[in-house]
């Protein structure tokens, strides 16, 4: 397969992760829909290769399909619950299809030059558009202050991975440029810094922090990062971090975390009510803990007046209840397994990526957007096929 017809491929898909303000919703949809089951049809001979990620990632959309069957609801969410699904697939087929033949900074490449065109938009609408940065409602290029910050730091994660071979020219379109891969580094971290300040314009603490985390995480001494770069590990500390936050003890009421929410965060000290909203989503979950509502099922607006749970694994727990929680995870776990030191060094910015996100997912509901099943993706046949060609 010529490179440019998938590199188009790949172009198309990045392309239904995000809906653009601008444009008509009954366009995007017919975009969207279109583009995803023409992919599907290309790529799906490629499932065969990898069963272990391809069938749990099926089977957790599957779930959020038949709670919204189960729930009997609107036709039109049910047929968007399927294409879920099919969007998760895709991105895995897509993937594995590309990096089998090519190497995973050009895809890193190729899936950056995309974003990077919405990214550049977004921002430099920002200049000249009259937005209220203040109104957590207001709507962007490409959606509102969540989408905006948590690209942003998936575009960062993408440099990472693209400046891995740190002290070799590193080529693009056959040498016409060439760019040290350590000034590449170097300008992962500062873009990584640009971030966090696009997240304070457009005041999104959650981004801000994750943006700024992300460089941490980025720090981490080689040494140290095998003992955390699984999957196990990565469902432990969510759990661990959710525990102590959704427990009968939440450290949102320790007096540190009031000074930093209130003092330097200039957040209300219930940051924004959600000590009082997860009381009450706790009952709704009560009531359908096995399947749980369906798909971005809006039940918490009409109980209890709020547009969403505030925290990802409850978002799980009220669409598709323990089943589709459960099998998430599955899909973490597979997908961020043990890795050999070599895959490690080329895919570790996705598990810094996953690690913000798992940051961020305790206060919002992020973790079911495209970019972490991107993410995930990456991670398992990227992993897979650079053990592949140092075993050839």
């Amino acid at each position: 397969m010529k490179i440019k017809i998938i590199q188009i491929d790949i172009a198309l898909l990045c392309l239904t992760f995000y809906e653009i303000t601008m444009l008509p919703h009954a366009i995007f949809l017919g975009f969207k829909y279109a583009v995803l089951t023409y992919l599907l049809l290309k790529y799906a001979a490629t499932a065969n290769r990898i069963p272990f990620a391809i069938i749990p990632a099926a089977l957790y959309g599957a779930s959020n399909v038949f709670s919204t069957v189960y729930n009997h609801m609107d036709h039109n969410v049910i047929i968007a619950s399927i294409f879920y699904m099919i969007q998760i697939v895709v991105i895995f087929l897509v993937t594995e299809n590309f990096l089998s033949k090519f190497t995973l900074e050009l895809y890193a490449t190729t899936i950056f030059a995309v974003i990077a065109v919405l990214l550049a938009i977004t921002d430099a609408l920002m200049l000249v558009m009259p937005y209220n940065f203040s109104d957590p409602n207001q709507f962007y290029f490409i959606g509102n202050k969540f989408v905006v910050s948590y690209l942003h730091c998936f575009a960062a994660m993408l440099l990472f991975i693209i400046s891995y071979k740190s002290k070799k020219t590193w080529e693009i379109s056959r040498g016409i440029l060439r760019i040290n891969g350590l000034s590449l580094r170097a300008g992962a971290f500062a873009f990584s810094v640009f971030s966090v300040f696009i997240c304070r314009k457009v005041t999104c603490s959650t981004g801000m922090l994750v943006c700024a985390l992300l460089i941490v995480i980025m720090l981490i001494p080689a040494v140290a990062r095998p003992f955390f770069s699984n999957g196990k590990m990565m469902i432990i500390v969510t759990a661990v971090l959710n525990f102590f936050l959704l427990g009968s003890y939440s450290f949102l009421n320790t007096s540190f975390v009031h000074e930093f929410i209130y003092g330097v965060l200039d957040k209300s000290v219930t940051w924004n009510g959600r000590l009082i909203i997860w009381n009450d989503v706790f009952r709704l979950i009560g009531k359908k803990l096995v399947f749980g509502y369906g798909y971005y099922s809006s039940i918490v607006f009409r109980e209890i007046g709020f547009g969403n749970p505030q925290n990802a694994v409850l978002k799980f727990l009220i669409d598709t209840g323990i089943v589709g929680l459960v099998l998430y995870g599955v899909v973490v776990w597979v997908c961020f397994r043990a890795f050999s030191s070599e895959a490690l060094k080329r895919i570790y910015p996705t598990v810094a990526f996953m690690y913000v996100m798992i940051f961020a997912a305790l206060v919002e509901i992020n973790l079911t957007h495209m970019i972490l099943f991107m993410a995930m993706a990456i991670a398992f046949s990227g992993a897979r096929h650079v053990d592949r060609r140092l075993k050839a």
